[in-house]
C-alpha cells in the first residue's frame, strides 16, 4: 500500500502470493477497513460485505499470483489493510508416460559393377520419448552378397536416449549380377523393432574377342588382319585395352585407329566400350619365312575379364605357288588329252 494519499482519492493495495510447498483449495481473503470503500479488485473478488475473497484453487510449489485491490479513503487518519491465505496440504505423486519406438535408415549405391564393393550405411535412432536398451542391429545379406566372406552382419548400439541415433558402416561383394534387396533389422528391450531395406543393381561389362585373318600368304608380301572387340554385357567397359602378340618371323607393317607397337605386341586403347557396341581394328604383318602363324589377340577393361581369341595364316614362297600351279596345270592337260594322271 501506498504510504500516504489524500482524503476522497483512490489508491491500491497489492498482494503478492507465493506457494512455499504444494497447496490445494487455495484462497485468498482481505477486509475492507472502515474508513475506506472498496473500488475494484483485479482479478476480480467475490464480496460479501465488506470481505472480499478470491478462490485460487491449487499451486505447485513456487507458482505465484498477484491480486490488486483499488480502495478509496474516506476518513482521515490511519488505514490498515489485513489479508489471510487458507489452503490445504497437498502431497502429489507423478508417473511419467513414455513411447518406446526405434527407426532405422539403410542405403547403399543403386547400382554398382561386379567388382566393386558395395559400401551399407545403417543408421539405427531412438525416435521415441524413453530411453533405449540392449539395442542391436542385424543385416542378414542375401545370397550372391558377403561381406569379409560372412552372409550375416551384426551390430551393438548398446544403449540410446531419446532423439540419440548410431551409424554402422560396412561393404559388400557381389559373386555375381542381378539385383540384390538387402533387409536389415533393429531391435531393444524394450520390445520395439524397425526393418529396412536398400535395393543394388550389380552389373558387368563382357567382352569378346575376335580375329580374322587370310588363310594363306605370300611371303615377303604384306598381309592384314582383322581383330574385333564386342561388350555383350550390362554394363560399359572402361579402359579397354586390346593386345596382339606379334608372332615371330613377323613384322608389323602398320596398324589402324591408333594401335601402338611396342617391343613384341600391338595395342589398341578403345576407352569406354558401351553395352552391345562393337569395335573392329587392323594390322598388317609381312614375314620372310615359310609357315603357319597364329594370332592370339586379347581383350580386357575394368571390371572385365580378359578374353582371348586365335587365328592364323600359312604364309608360302612364291616358286612353291608357281610349282604347285605347274602341277595342276599338268594334271589339268593330262586329263583332257586322255593320257590318265
Amino acid at each position: 500500500m501506498p504510504a500516504e494519499v489524500a482524503l476522497g482519492s483512490e489508491f491500491m493495495a497489492e498482494l503478492h502470493l507465493t506457494a512455499q510447498g504444494c497447496a490445494a483449495n487455495v484462497v485468498v481473503r482481505d477486509t475492507v477497513p472502515g474508513n475506506a470503500s472498496y473500488v475494484r479488485s483485479e482479478p476480480a473478488a467475490t464480496v460479501t460485505g465488506n470481505q472480499l475473497s478470491w478462490p485460487i484453487g491449487d499451486l505447485e510449489a513456487g507458482d505465484a499470483r498477484d491480486i490488486k485491490v483499488w480502495l478509496k479513503a474516506e476518513q482521515e487518519g490511519m488505514i490498515v489493510n489485513c489479508a489471510s491465505v487458507s489452503a490445504d496440504p497437498r502431497t502429489c505423486a507423478a508417473t511419467r508416460v513414455v513411447r518406446p519406438a526405434i527407426q532405422l535408415t539403410k542405403t547403399a549405391p543403386s547400382e554398382v559393377l561386379v567388382c566393386d564393393p558395395i559400401p551399407m550405411v545403417v543408421v539405427v535412432k531412438n525416435n521415441g520419448s524413453s530411453q533405449l536398451t540392449a539395442v542391436k542391429v542385424n543385416d542378414s545379406l542375401p545370397e550372391g552378397l558377403n561381406s569379409d566372406g560372412k552372409s550375416e552382419v551384426s551390430f551393438d548400439a548398446g544403449n540410446l536416449a531419446s532423439g540419440e541415433s548410431k551409424e554402422f558402416k560396412f561393404n559388400a561383394m557381389a559373386s555375381k549380377t542381378g539385383q540384390y534387396v538387402n533387409k536389415a533389422q533393429a531391435t531393444s528391450d524394450q520390445g520395439v523393432k524397425a526393418e529396412a531395406s536398400a535395393r543394388t543393381v550389380v552389373r558387368e561389362p563382357v567382352l569378346t574377342v575376335a580375329c580374322a585373318a587370310p588363310d594363306r600368304g605370300f611371303m615377303g608380301r604384306a598381309f592384314t588382319v582383322n581383330f574385333t572387340v564386342s561388350n555383350k554385357g550390362d554394363a560399359a567397359a572402361a579402359a579397354t585395352v586390346l593386345e596382339v602378340p606379334v608372332p615371330d618371323g613377323l613384322t608389323v607393317k602398320s596398324a589402324s585407329n591408333g594401335g601402338q607397337t611396342s617391343g613384341s605386341k600391338i595395342s589398341w586403347d578403345m576407352g569406354s566400350l558401351g553395352t552391345n557396341v562393337e569395335q573392329t581394328v587392323t594390322a598388317s604383318f609381312a614375314g620372310e619365312k615359310a609357315g603357319t602363324f597364329q594370332f592370339t589377340p586379347s581383350a580386357k577393361g575394368t571390371c572385365a575379364k580378359q578374353v582371348t581369341a586365335s587365328c592364323q595364316t600359312l604364309l608360302v614362297g612364291v616358286p612353291a605357288i608357281l610349282f604347285l600351279l605347274w602341277c595342276v596345270f599338268a594334271w589339268w592337260w593330262m586329263a583332257i588329252s586322255g593320257s590318265g594322271p
